[in-house]
């Protein structure tokens, strides 16, 4: 045997052993993610049905992962055994017939204050680099959100608004900057994330906006879609986008229904409530056992969409990207003069099935999504049997009058008829106008009112107010 044989053996050895070493390396350096951001904005707005809902999700994150996984960002941050720093939840009982506001803590295991540097800091130095080798981030947002207007405005999580100040007459102060964009975000995201990826599942209002972190607001056609290519069609600047994909309570540019600050087993319904114990199979109120919980937010989102009765719009990321496309394809390639002509008889094919005519697509994961589709039409016209002539036959131009109320209401009011509306269960209650409402507090109520409760000058006040 040539001498040089086990030499060489042993070279290859060694490499294997190499890369197996590297592999394992990378595979033991590479974990998943699982992280509950509920910021509340402010004591008037974090209401306790966002309480629950962060408490489950919080629960079963840590019953079923490994402490260092897990990260918890709500409120001002009370730490559950604790002395709380903040009474941070809103919280309605009823006493001898009133319904009165109470502030109670809302104390979670190993919480942090869901404020933006805490957060951002926390997805820098630890988070990130624990997913970049390859793993995922499983982010839960349940929160107050918002869309300021105009061309530039985007998604926002409201975040907690107070902060420790020794200066301040109270020791607290409002910081109206806590909010997490989509901008923000998605750079922390790219910036960190290297091999790692993001699945998301969010509730608040306006929550589909960060299906923008993966999916570019203009789309860019193919040139070879073209005989010529016109301007507008030509590459724009886009930003770097993260791998992320999720599931939302609303689109871009509608509410979502929950935030309640008296939520009961009949009455809190919506996005909120369901996508959590669907998820994991646990009821809300009790964190005991409900059912078998279900393998993904995925199934979670579909589960939550087919039960929905409320103002909730549920939304996907793949849904965003569909629909961006369609933008393209409704708002310049339709009117385009320079198409070929086999792009002009695509779109001509897409216009048809708009307005009706039954796409003839082989496909499985089309026929899938198709199929789901059916069975959200399918409820939706159990839930209201009056619109399934309009949901199984209506022409675009009926369906657009649906989908705006405004031009449906004057419809009726010219032709003499109330307009015929369906009345949408689970609305915001207490959410929507909380930054108003801390604006009166700060500038009309809490000037007169604290040297009243402190000099004991208040009348009729209930219970120990004044020691509250």
């Amino acid at each position: 045997m040539n001498s040089a044989t086990p030499v060489k053996n042993s070279g290859r050895w060694i490499a294997s052993l190499l890369v197996f070493a590297v592999c394992c390396v990378q595979t033991l350096c590479a974990r998943d993610a699982f992280v509950l951001i509920s910021g509340g904005d402010s004591p008037f707005a974090n209401n306790y049905s966002q309480y629950l809902q962060a408490r489950a999700v919080t629960t079963w994150f840590q019953r079923n992962y490994p402490p260092h996984s897990v990260w918890v960002f709500f409120g001002a941050g009370n730490i559950e055994g604790e002395s709380p720093v903040f009474g941070d939840v809103r919280r309605q009982v009823q006493r001898d017939g009133l319904t009165l506001d109470s502030w109670v803590a809302g104390p979670l295991h190993r919480n942090r204050p869901a404020r933006r540097e805490v957060i951002l800091r926390a997805f820098r130095e630890e988070i990130l680099p624990a997913v970049a080798d390859g793993g995922t981030l499983y982010l839960f947002v349940g929160d107050h959100g918002e869309r300021p207007r105009g061309d530039r405005g985007e998604s926002l999580i409201n975040l907690w608004t107070l902060e420790p100040d020794p200066q301040s007459e109270r020791g607290w102060r409002s910081n109206d900057n806590e909010t997490l964009g989509v901008a923000e975000l998605r750079r922390a995201l790219v910036q960190g994330l290297g091999k790692g990826r993001v699945v998301f599942c969010m509730t608040q209002c306006h929550a589909g906006g960060f299906h923008y972190l993966a999916v570019p607001r203009v789309m860019t056609p193919n040139p070879k879609w073209f005989t010529r290519v016109p301007a507008w069609a030509a590459p724009k600047e886009q930003p770097l986008f993260a791998r992320a994909a999720g599931f939302t309570a609303a689109d871009e540019f509608s509410p979502a229904a929950g935030c309640d600050p008296a939520p009961s087993a009949d009455e809190w319904e919506g996005y909120e409530r369901s996508v959590p114990e669907n998820l994991f199979g646990i009821d809300m109120f009790t964190l005991e056992r409900s059912g078998e919980g279900l393998r993904s937010f995925a199934e979670a989102h579909v589960a939550a969409t087919l039960a929905d009765r409320t103002i909730d719009n549920p939304y996907s990321t793949s849904e965003q990207y569909l629909e961006r496309w369609a933008n393209l394809v409704e708002t310049r390639l339709a009117k385009e003069p320079r198409l070929t002509g086999k792009l002009k008889k695509s779109v001509a094919a897409y216009q048809r099935t708009v307005d009706g005519a039954t796409p003839k697509v082989s496909e499985q994961a089309f026929r899938e999504r198709q199929a789901l589709f059916r069975r959200f039409i399918e409820r939706l016209i159990e839930q209201n049997p009056a619109v399934k002539r309009l949901l199984l036959t209506g022409t675009r131009k009926e369906l657009e009058e649906a989908i705006d109320p405004e031009r449906t209401k004057e419809d009726a009011e010219q032709q003499g008829q109330p307009a015929a509306q369906q009345q949408r269960r689970g609305r915001r209650r207490g959410g929507g106008g909380a930054p108003e409402k801390g604006k009166v507090w700060k500038e009309k109520v809490r000037p007169p009112w604290a040297p009243a409760l402190e000099g004991a000058r208040v009348a009729g006040v209930l219970g120990a107010g004044p020691e509250f």
